[in-house]
């Protein structure tokens, strides 16, 4: 696969989930797609992350970005300013929106809304 684009569907109208970043990272995909009802999600890499520690630090790095996203999403629907409808579908959009703003991986990552 490596090289290749992988085009996908989600049927939940939700972005990327982990698994889908690394089967992009680390199968060497140029580009992964999710095309839900409404949109279609992109995600783009320049580098086929094959050793174990960098791709275990990928990991750890989404991680971290997904529980900070969480902890926000939560406190806005707590706060009544986010519908639990919103809080659902906004989780994985905005960590990734998130993860590819990192200084360490903003020349590697691309992610765009459609």
């Amino acid at each position: 696969m490596k090289g290749n684009i992988l085009t996908h569907n989600h049927p939940t109208d939700s972005s990327f989930s982990k698994a889908d970043i690394q089967v992009l990272t680390g199968s060497g995909l140029s580009e992964i797609r999710a095309v839900t009802k409404t949109r279609t999600f992109v995600m783009k890499s320049n580098k086929h992350f094959t050793d174990k520690k960098e791709f275990s630090t990928l990991k750890r790095d989404i991680n971290k970005v997904e529980k900070k996203v969480m902890l926000d999403l939560s406190r806005k629907y707590r706060k009544g300013d986010i519908t639990m409808d919103e809080y659902k579908s906004m989780g994985w959009d905005e960590t990734w929106k998130e993860f590819v703003s990192l200084n360490k991986y903003k020349n590697i990552f691309t992610y765009e809304q459609f």
